[in-house]
């Protein structure tokens, strides 16, 4: 942990995406960071009290009726922010945690919240007027950017990348030879399920083979629909409910990650394999320019099956290529996108409502 000027009246409100493994996620920073939970006993108990009827009907009445978590996440955090003077609290999902809150604020303290979806989901994710209250909003995609312009002024706005635990996803071999060439057969991976294309990715995987590698692709975590579409295909893989380790195996046994996707703000499947020092070939979408400005990743038009599969038969002919682009994006993933830059940025953005 880190707790490197971190002002006490801070706390943040915690939320677990269960799909998350247990190193990945945007609450892992805050963790590291040291910050503790804006939690109270009495205002679990609160929540955990609610009849089943009423907690319902708080949590529907939101623009997208948010999950009985997000409710009891932000109950929990109301004590905090209902005494007291000078508090900063951060609702670190805002889409699913920050709607009731507006009513209890009092005085001087203050909330923050960041917000994860792209910009035509975000709309149905948020009260507008909730919103509007914030004392500022964080980002993780630079695409978010102009839809919370028309709720807030500019200066109540700040970027802070998504980061990434670049100790644990981290390559099996030394820095040195951090991209050294998986001594198993050629493999692909692909990993998540929210704006996944997975027609992309089989048409992809097909093309590949029809070149001439016989490739085995690795998909981990799509949803059932998405399953669909991936069973029976030849070479296709898909795996479910499995460990960490097992997660940084797959990553650190590929020659080349292959994210198509429909949009996106950050991606944690992308962050984990510039940090295992994977080359990657990626779809061009939402903030993803952003993360990948520095590193050797290869940006492509959305749904350019084609275009994708040359480019991934490109690395799979040039070992040489894979190796240097891999060390460039371990690099890449460190230096920008590891905790500890990320914690300096938030930190200075903490700063700016420091009492």
């Amino acid at each position: 942990m880190n707790r490197e000027s971190t002002p006490g009246s801070l706390r943040f409100v915690p939320r677990r995406i269960g799909h998350h493994a247990a190193h990945s996620g945007y609450d892992r920073l805050f963790d590291y960071m040291g910050l503790s939970h804006a939690c109270s006993p009495w205002g679990t108990r609160l929540a955990n009290a609610l009849p089943r009827s009423l907690a319902w009907r708080l949590f529907a009445l939101r623009p997208q009726a948010a999950s009985a978590a997000g409710l009891r996440a932000e109950l929990g955090a109301m004590p905090w922010l209902v005494a007291g003077s000078g508090r900063l609290c951060h609702f670190i999902y805002g889409e699913d945690t920050y709607f009731l809150t507006p009513l209890w604020k009092r005085g001087t303290n203050r909330c923050i919240a960041t917000f994860h979806y792209p910009p035509q989901r975000l709309l149905t994710r948020i009260n507008p007027g909730s919103v509007r209250s914030l004392d500022g909003a964080l980002i993780v995609g630079e695409n978010q950017r102009a839809t919370l312009e028309q709720l807030l002024p500019i200066d109540r706005i700040h970027y802070c990348p998504h980061a990434v635990d670049t100790d644990f996803f981290c390559p099996e071999v030394p820095e040195s030879e951090a991209a050294q060439e998986p001594t198993s057969a050629l493999r692909l991976v692909c990993a998540g399920s929210i704006f996944r294309d997975y027609a992309t990715l089989t048409a992809v995987h097909r093309a590949v083979r029809a070149a001439g590698f016989d490739v085995q692709t690795d998909v981990i975590g799509p949803d059932p629909e998405q399953c669909e579409v991936l069973a029976g295909v030849p070479g296709i893989t898909v795996h479910h409910r499995i460990s960490d380790e097992q997660l940084r195996a797959l990553y650190r046994g590929a020659a080349v990650g292959v994210l198509p996707l429909f949009d996106a703000t950050a991606n944690n499947a992308l962050l984990e394999l510039l940090a295992c020092g994977r080359p990657i070939v990626v779809s061009e979408v939402g903030g993803l320019p952003h993360y990948v400005a520095g590193s050797a990743a290869r940006l492509i038009e959305p749904r350019q099956v084609q275009e994708m599969a040359d480019a991934v038969c490109d690395l799979l002919a040039d070992p040489a290529v894979r190796r240097a682009q891999g060390l460039v994006n371990r690099r890449h993933a460190v230096q920008q996108l590891g905790f500890e830059p990320v914690a300096r940025r938030m930190r200075q953005i903490y700063s700016a409502f420091e009492a």
